[in-house]
């Protein structure tokens, strides 16, 4: 379960690097830029993503009927996991959108609606996924 949760913090944390570089497009795309920044976001909203996905995992367990058992890596689970991760990016992204339209350039505001639009569509198809599964 936590090999789970710990993905999914990680994936959260991309996101929240995704937002970042959004919202400062002067960062170059280095990687020697790039790898300290997602460390950074990694230990911090990774670690709290992880521990709330956990929480999450466990109380559904305490719940339900049938136990959970997955495996190191869960499709099911993940796609759950992932739903909710890119939603709530998703989310986020058109909120700062909507929010910095004034402040924003119009190719900076594009780019923004374009990468939010996309993860809406990921979001989308992540559901259709954990649906069907």
């Amino acid at each position: 379960m936590f090999t789970n949760a710990a993905v999914g913090g990680a994936l959260g944390a991309a996101f929240a690097g995704v937002l970042v570089l959004q919202l400062n497009p002067q960062v170059p795309l280095d990687p020697r830029v790039l790898a300290p920044l997602y460390l950074r976001l990694l230990a911090f909203y990774g670690t709290h993503l992880t521990a709330g996905f956990y929480l999450l995992i466990v109380v559904r367990q305490l719940f339900s009927r049938e136990l959970l058992s997955p495996g190191w890596l869960s499709v099911r689970l993940l796609a759950w996991i992932g739903t909710a991760v890119a939603g709530g990016a998703a989310g986020l992204m058109w909120s700062n959108l909507r929010g910095l339209r004034l402040v924003l350039t119009q190719e900076t505001a594009q780019r923004m609606a374009a990468g939010a639009a996309a993860t809406t569509l990921c979001a989308f198809l992540l559901l259709l996924i954990a649906a069907v599964h």
